[in-house]
């Protein structure tokens, strides 16, 4: 009998992904990196991305002021675990059974996800680049206006705003911050409570809040309230108005998929409305609830599930779990105000958040 000799050869991946259905992922933020890794090795997993990078897009407002941390928040995809292939593309048309990239490459599918999320009015430290050297480099620059600015505006009142402005009161104190917010108060889609905390220890710390005010442009071309005309003069402003879902692909090849939002629409199992083998997860979709990452991130363990469930029973057959607005939980937002401060709430109270609490959020 002969021995073995104890040396097995390495498979590639393109072997181990032979007569494995075909699943592609578009968009690397938050669901579509959870997901792609919740399927390794139970499907042939692309993911395509515009950028070479995953970028943890909460931490942006700590990067603004810290762009040191720019490595620690923008991570090549190449360095994550479980990622089997990753394709730097967008993608610009769609059909039932593949995508076409802006390379001129088609990918086929069995299963596609999109998970392209939202883009911001003002990146911050969210680098527009596509590559991770240039994205710390961005952020470089950026943070470089900021302490060299003496006055900054800030367009908004939601929690970016709010995070973004306690960031600078806290690292850069001798800048003078002026927020301006078209509502009565900051944070208005969660308890006043709330609002009114960050507003409390916002003005304590010397920011000028200017509410129910939008900011409008005068005939020379500077920043004005519109109502009161009060002019806004900044050596540096972020525009923090909100996002915009990307699913402008999606316009021409499927109109029926969206809402007037431009959100995609999808049924409790996330699937795309009107497709069988088509879903969509995170901040793209027209789920009724905030768009947070922990959010996007259940959606993710929910489909991967049921893409599970489907690749072993088929999908006519198969018994999928539901996906519930917020996850089906209580009603839960932490906004933090620099590295040792926050206000939060759940369905039963409002609450001040000490460094204990934030301490996840101080560690970057």
């Amino acid at each position: 009998m002969k021995a073995r000799s104890g040396k097995q050869r390495l498979v590639s991946r393109k072997e181990a992904a032979m007569g494995l259905p075909k699943l592609v992922i578009v968009g690397g933020g938050h669901a579509g990196v959870a997901l792609a890794q919740a399927l390794h090795g139970a499907a042939d997993v692309t993911l395509v991305d515009r950028k070479d990078f995953y970028s943890i897009n909460w931490a942006n407002v700590r990067v603004a002021v810290m762009p040191e941390l720019s490595d620690q928040v923008n991570i090549p995809y190449k360095d994550i675990p479980r990622l089997d292939n990753v394709v730097q593309a967008s993608v610009t048309h769609v059909t039932p059974t593949s995508v076409t990239l802006d390379n001129g490459n088609t990918l086929a599918f069995d299963y596609l996800v999109i998970a392209t999320g939202s883009a911001y009015s003002d990146p911050m430290g969210k680098s527009p680049e596509t590559t991770a050297v240039g994205a710390l480099f961005d952020n470089q620059t950026r943070a470089k206006a900021l302490r060299d600015a003496q006055t900054v505006l800030i367009v908004g009142g939601g929690p970016t705003a709010v995070e973004l402005a306690g960031e600078i009161v806290t690292e850069l104190p001798d800048k003078q911050v002026t927020m301006v917010q078209s509502a009565a108060t900051l944070l208005p889609s969660v308890r006043p409570a709330l609002g009114q905390n960050a507003h409390v220890w916002l003005s304590k710390k010397g920011v000028k809040l200017i509410m129910n005010e939008r900011v409008a442009r005068d005939a020379t071309g500077s920043l004005i309230t519109d109502k009161g005309k009060e002019r806004l003069s900044a050596d540096v402003v972020y525009w923090c108005t909100g996002n915009t879902p990307q699913t402008a692909f999606l316009k021409s090849t499927m109109p029926h998929a969206l809402d007037d939002r431009g959100l995609i629409k999808v049924d409790e199992h996330l699937r795309v409305e009107g497709a069988t083998n088509m879903f969509a997860i995170g901040d793209c979709t027209n789920i009724p609830e905030t768009k947070l990452g922990f959010l996007a991130k259940t959606q993710a363990g929910v489909l991967a599930k049921n893409l599970k469930t489907m690749l072993a029973a088929g999908p006519s057959k198969a018994q999928l779990k539901t996906y519930k607005a917020g996850g089906g939980m209580p009603q839960v937002m932490l906004v933090t105000l620099g590295r040792g401060y926050g206000v939060g709430q759940n369905n039963f109270a409002s609450y001040h958040l000490l460094a204990e609490v934030t301490s996840a959020c101080g560690q970057l």
